[in-house]
C-alpha cells in the first residue's frame, strides 16, 4: 500500500462519532487525487490553454524561487493540477463559547489540536456549523483556496488559487511551504502566524528579486492596510475578553458584545468591497452577523507574526539560522 493510502487508513480508527467528519476528509482528499494531472504534461500539452499554461509557469518559477531563497523544500508538492470546479478547496469552521474570545478546539491525528474543522464540503460545513449554534457557541465558516497535508501527500496546483494575481500566489505558496518545512502540532497560532511571516517576507524578497519596484511598492501598501485590520480585530477581541471576565450579568454582557460587534461590522463596511466586486473574505466580515468566532480567524493567523518578523530581523535574513530560531521558541 501507498504511504498517502495507509495515511487515510489511519483516520478511521477513531471512534465512531468521528467517522462521518473523516470520512469526507478522506473523500475530499481522493476526489482532488483523481482529478490531478502532471504539470509537466500540462506544459507540453498544445491544447492547454495559454492562460492556465502562463499561470502554471508562474508557479513553477515561485516554487524555485522558494527553495533557492527561501529554504523552503517543496519536494514533489505543485508538480501536479486539479480543477475542482469549485471557488474552494475547503470551508473551515471556527467556534467558541457564547461569552469568550477562546476558541473551541479538536483533536487531529498527526496535527494535533486544532481551533477549526475543516470541510470539503460546503453544506457539511453548514451543516456542522449550525450544529456548533444549536449547542450555544458562536460559529464562523472561512472559505479556504489552499492548505498543507505536511508531506503525507504531494499537494497539487489548484484552481481554486492558481487564478490569483502573482504576488498572491506566491504569498499562497511560501505559506503553505513553510508549513511542509516547520509545524508545531497543536499550535494553531504559532504554526499560522510563522506561515504568514514568512510569506509576507519572502513575497517582499521574490519582488525585489524580479526587479518589480512597483510591485513592492503595491505590495507593502497592502501589508500596511492588512496590518491596521488586523489590529482593530484584535482590539476588538481583547475588548470582548475584559468584557467576558467581567463581572456584570450575562444578559449585559449579551448586550454589549452585540453593540460591540456591530460597530466593528458597520466600520468594515466602510473599508471592504461589496456587491459583485466583494471578495470571499468581504462576505465573511459582512455577510452575517459577527461573532466571537469571527475574530478568531483572524488571531489565529496573525497575533505572533510581529513576534516571528523581529525574530527574521535579529537573524540578519539568514533563513537556515531564522528557521533554528523559531524551533526554540515556547
Amino acid at each position: 500500500m501507498s504511504r498517502p493510502f495507509l495515511a487515510l487508513l489511519a483516520l478511521t480508527s477513531f471512534s465512531g462519532c468521528q467517522l462521518p467528519f473523516y470520512g469526507q476528509a478522506i473523500r475530499g482528499q481522493l476526489e482532488i487525487r483523481s482529478r490531478e494531472r502532471p504539470v509537466a504534461r500540462l506544459l507540453r500539452d498544445p491544447s492547454t490553454p495559454d492562460p492556465l499554461r502562463a499561470r502554471l509557469q508562474s508557479a513553477r518559477s515561485i516554487v524555485a524561487f522558494a527553495e533557492t531563497h527561501l529554504g523552503l523544500s517543496a519536494g514533489k508538492n505543485y508538480t501536479t493540477y486539479a480543477d475542482l470546479g469549485r471557488d474552494q478547496v475547503l470551508w473551515s469552521v471556527f467556534a467558541t463559547p457564547e461569552l469568550s474570545v477562546e476558541p473551541v478546539t479538536w483533536r487531529y491525528p498527526v496535527v494535533g489540536s486544532l481551533a477549526y474543522q475543516g470541510y470539503f464540503s460546503h453544506q457539511h460545513a453548514l451543516a456542522f456549523a449550525a450544529s456548533q449554534s444549536r449547542s450555544g457557541r458562536d460559529v464562523a465558516i472561512a472559505p479556504v483556496p489552499a492548505y498543507s497535508t505536511l508531506g503525507w501527500f504531494n499537494d497539487p496546483l489548484l484552481n481554486t488559487f492558481l487564478e490569483d494575481e502573482p504576488h498572491q500566489l506566491a504569498a499562497l505558496i511560501f505559506h503553505e511551504l513553510t508549513h511542509k518545512r516547520y509545524y508545531r502540532a497543536g499550535d494553531t497560532a504559532f504554526s499560522e502566524a510563522l506561515a504568514v511571516a514568512v510569506e509576507r517576507e519572502g513575497v517582499r524578497q521574490w519582488l525585489r528579486h524580479q526587479g518589480d519596484r512597483a510591485g513592492l511598492l503595491t505590495h507593502e501598501r497592502q501589508l500596511a492596510a492588512s496590518d491596521a485590520f488586523v489590529e482593530r480585530i484584535l482590539s476588538t477581541r481583547a475588548t470582548l475578553a475584559d468584557l467576558f471576565a467581567g463581572d456584570a450579568p450575562d444578559a449585559v454582557k449579551r448586550a454589549q458584545k452585540r453593540k460591540i460587534l456591530d460597530q466593528l461590522q458597520s466600520a468594515l463596511r466602510e473599508r471592504l468591497p461589496t456587491g459583485k466586486a466583494g471578495s470571499a473574505g468581504s462576505h465573511f466580515w459582512l455577510g452575517s452577523a459577527l461573532g466571537n468566532a469571527h475574530l478568531n480567524v483572524i488571531s489565529a493567523y496573525h497575533q505572533r507574526v510581529p513576534e516571528f518578523e523581529r525574530l527574521f530581523r535579529t537573524c540578519d535574513g539568514d533563513w537556515e539560522l531564522f528557521y533554528a530560531e523559531v524551533a526554540k521558541l515556547p
